[in-house]
């Protein structure tokens, strides 16, 4: 049947939501904050991709099994 639409980006959306939501409640913001990722699978990749385009937030390194960036 092929799943819902827009699977494949949930989890990663899930946790850049959290992870901004939590920044809010300790009256920060997630707009220019630094991001660092551990993982560049699905859900790292979407994160990233989607804590930039929808919370502002700076990728400032990623990392997966056999390289990291910064």
């Amino acid at each position: 049947l092929g799943g819902s639409l827009g699977r494949k980006a949930a989890t990663g959306r899930g946790v850049a939501y959290c992870a901004a939501r939590a920044l809010s409640r300790m009256n920060s913001r997630a707009a220019g904050a630094r991001l660092a990722v551990q993982g560049a699978g699905n859900v790292g990749m979407h994160t990233a991709v989607v804590g930039h385009l929808e919370h502002g937030t700076k990728l400032v390194a990623m990392s997966d099994a056999w390289t990291g960036l910064y």
